[in-house]
């Protein structure tokens, strides 16, 4: 292993990554709109702000039950401190990168040393899968991947310390927070865990000891206590059910023998989809001492069985997507790192360096394509950025050499980052950047000023049967709102400060939203297909009230919106209107 102080090529590529780091990773943040489950996150933490209710997500007004709050009262602190702008949704999956890669660092460099340790935290940060993607959503996965990761690093690390009550009682609260963040996954990262090293250490004592038993009642205090205290506003029976079909049905044995098929041959796929470009650094080191390595290292043990015994279940679980799998590589990249290093050889040494010229040639290469759709969407000053990105990459790829594995290895970390600051400035503003949500809820919100605002239309059933293994427990029937594009909820909301309540008939005055020809039981409500098309036709306010036909409503509505919510790349045509008295 290196132990040498850092030399000053060394020092210089460290002080460049931490530059470097923070502006790839926040520039452009705030410049596209909220995408895929983000509004939703959004929508549920700013519900329960407005409502001043910490205990019951929602979302529209009624009860949400696929996610415990946790992640919700985490995005609260952040909107409480900083705004609700696009930015500060996404700030917890960055900040838990971050978080993540620093106590790795802290603890694992007492293991495997400060350069395999550093190189595996940068590795985690610079995953393809995390650094072109995930990293730009501000959604629950890499947050909950933090939990789960430092639960299980602590198990190993107060083992090692031979501090019991601290292990019990850190990873149990870990648990507890695993739980309220993601539901029942967290109990089979623990269980699994703790019966991995106690195994791998024949201290199976250790399981029927106080201090274990003392960790299982925190867990059911802080766990079972939310759900108590929910319990006092609503059943929580059909919160429950929810959480376990989240999880089991995502599972081998409620999914097809092809689907299992399918999913078995694409994992591996999903692991170096994760991981690239650092897999390939694997093939470097097919030929080390492996056996001998993990038999002096017991970090190194525990990070391999830790993958092993979990990563199983994800194996088995046609489910799995590539964020549910974020917790395994800082362990994997510290068997990867720790080979690197160890005791490296000229041949190694060779085959990294080429790696460092693949990663340099490819990135040049994409920084001048990137300015190419610079230059054909006429952003001249970020095309120019892109081509001199691109020239200093290719000047500094051909004329500086380096000397040792690590250096060339942090030389490559460096490349990447420039290659995501490229994206940051061409490709990040075009993400959906034509979706109309942002942009029509601002419009209604001036409409609306000060009034209150619904959500009509017919409820969408929905149940949820609790089984497991072909064996069916109870099934628990509800009614979600009817669809409408969770950005609009959550932008509206944001911009009138009320939250845009599901009702399935007329109830009080104010604004409605609700699907073009809306009808419900209560007030059979229907625009006519005439009406349709003139709003169609000025889609603005419409200044004039409009009377629908009074044999299907003595009501009259006005109508002073129309706007798209597309689903599914298909038209969703809705007004927001409001009811008239008759003359």
């Amino acid at each position: 292993m290196e132990q040498s102080s850092a030399n000053p090529y060394q020092k210089k590529l460290l002080i460049a990554l931490l530059i470097l780091i923070p502006i790839a990773y926040f520039l452009r943040l705030n410049s596209y709109q909220l995408i895929f489950e983000e509004p939703r996150r959004a929508l549920v933490a700013l519900e329960m702000l407005l409502a001043n209710n910490w205990m019951v997500p929602t979302t529209n007004g009624e009860l949400y039950y696929n996610k415990p709050p946790l992640y919700n009262w985490v995005l609260i602190g952040f909107f409480s401190l900083l705004g609700k702008a696009e930015w500060v949704v996404r700030l917890p999956s960055i900040l838990s990168l971050f978080l993540t890669a620093f106590i790795h660092y802290r603890i694992s460099r007492q293991y495997i040393g400060k350069n395999a340790a550093l190189l595996s935290a940068l590795f985690y940060l610079t995953s393809a899968d995390i650094l072109f993607y995930f990293s730009l959503l501000g959604e629950i996965d890499i947050f909950y991947a933090l939990i789960v990761y430092v639960q299980c690093l602590l198990i190993f690390h107060f083992y090692q310390q031979k501090k019991w009550h601290w292990l019990f009682i850190c990873s149990y609260l870990l648990t507890a927070a695993g739980v309220l963040t993601k539901g029942i996954p967290s109990l089979f990262f623990q269980a699994i865990t703790l019966l991995a090293i106690f195994i791998i250490n024949k201290d199976y004592k250790r399981l029927f000891s106080i201090w274990h038993f003392a960790g299982i009642a925190i867990l059911a205090l802080s766990a079972g206590g939310y759900f108590y205290l929910y319990s006092l506003q609503h059943d929580a029976g059909p919160y429950l059910a929810r959480l376990f079909t989240e999880t089991f049905s995502r599972t081998g044995m409620e999914s097809s023998l092809l689907d299992n098929f399918k999913h078995f041959l694409n994992f591996p796929v999903q692991l170096i989809k994760i991981s690239a470009p650092w897999f390939l650094l694997f093939f470097i080191t097919i030929g080390n001492p492996w056996k001998k390595i993990l038999k002096e290292n017991p970090f190194l043990t525990y990070c391999l069985w830790f993958c092993l015994a979990n990563g199983l279940i994800y194996l088995l679980s046609p489910g799995t997507r590539e964020r549910y799998l974020y917790m395994f590589f800082p362990f994997i990249y510290s068997l990867l790192t720790y080979s690197l290093l160890e005791k490296p050889a000229i041949d190694k040494q060779k085959w990294i360096k080429g790696f460092y010229y693949f990663l340099g040639i490819s990135v040049t290469a994409g920084l001048f394509g990137l300015a190419i759709f610079g230059m054909i969407r006429q952003e001249w000053v970020v095309t120019i950025a892109c081509v001199i990105l691109g020239l200093i990459l290719a000047a500094g790829v051909y004329f500086i050499k380096f000397k040792k594995p690590g250096e060339w290895i942090l030389a490559g970390i460096l490349i990447v980052l420039i290659a995501r600051i490229g994206f940051d400035l061409i490709i990040l503003p075009t993400k959906k950047e034509n979706d109309p949500y942002r942009a029509d809820a601002l419009k209604m919100s001036e409409i609306i000023g000060n009034e209150d605002v619904y959500l009509i239309g017919p409820p969408e059933p929905k149940t949820d049967n609790v089984q497991f293994a072909g064996i069916h427990f109870t099934s628990y029937s509800r009614n979600e709102p009817t669809y409408m594009a969770f950005q609009t909820s959550f932008y509206l909301s944001r911009y009138t400060g009320k939250i845009l309540k599901y009702t399935q008939g007329r109830e009080k005055e104010g604004f409605y939203i609700g699907p073009d020809q809306v009808r419900t039981d209560r007030d059979q409500v229907r625009t006519d297909r005439a009406i349709s098309d003139q709003v169609r036709t000025t889609n603005s306010v419409n200044p004039d009230p409009i009377r629908v036909e009074k044999r299907v409503n003595p009501d009259s509505i006005r109508i002073y919106y129309r706007f798209n919510n597309r689903l599914n790349k298909e038209d969703q045509w809705y007004i927001l209107f409001k009811y008239l008295e008759n003359d």
